[in-house]
């Protein structure tokens, strides 16, 4: 978390990071099927992402699109080059413009934070179904 202080983009694409590393080591048995046409997994990562944090994180459709827009905003760093303009001391943005970049990067920490206690609390107790905590 030490990188959301000065690098902010990096720091958040760290805490996505630690979600796929997470992810990567629960379905580590999994194997996806291949589509007999073009030989292409029927399993893509984008649907596995948001599955997972349906199961640690907690489940609903309102949730469920959230996480897709997560996966999508988290492409667009990795793909993109994607980076938050208030991390430039002297910005352009607006007051409102700001506050929407802040509530962002606070949505993906608190989400991270939320999955890495899920995750570990619920795995040591040998629980790997859909065993979040309805709220």
């Amino acid at each position: 978390m030490k990188n959301l202080e000065g690098e902010t983009t990096i720091g958040i694409l760290s805490a996505f990071t630690s979600i796929e590393s997470l992810m990567n080591h629960y379905y580590k048995d999994f194997k996806p099927e291949n589509c007999k046409e073009c030989g292409q997994s029927r399993y893509a990562i984008s649907r596995r992402y948001t599955e997972f944090l349906l199961n640690f994180v907690g489940e609903s459709d309102e949730l469920k699109k959230e996480y897709k827009r997560l996966y999508s905003f988290r492409s667009k760093i990795v793909h993109t080059g994607f980076s938050f303009i208030t991390e430039n001391l002297w910005h352009e943005l607006d007051e409102e413009q700001s506050n929407e970049e802040v509530i962002k990067k606070l949505q993906i920490m608190m989400i991270n934070k939320k999955l890495i206690i899920n995750y570990l609390a619920l795995t040591a107790l040998g629980k790997r179904d859909k065993h979040h905590v309805q709220e």
